[in-house]
């Protein structure tokens, strides 16, 4: 990467946060669709809590393994 790059890297405050849920994959196995609901409403709250509190802010989502 060349110097000139790393000077004009945008400047700026940065908050890093990271929301795990453990148990995910056992509450899809237990109730797909009441744990699928439980964790839409996460992921939207999430979204909503952002976009009031901060500017150009994003959700990266991470699907679960197993």
């Amino acid at each position: 990467m060349p110097l000139e790059d790393v000077y004009n890297a945008p400047v700026g405050r940065l908050t890093y946060v990271v929301l795990q849920v453990p148990a995910a994959t056992a509450l899809l196995a237990w109730d797909a669709e009441v744990a699928g609901a439980a964790l839409r409403l996460l992921q939207d709250t999430a979204r909503r809590t952002m976009r009031k509190y901060t500017c150009g802010a994003y959700l990266v989502r991470v699907r679960c393994r197993g």
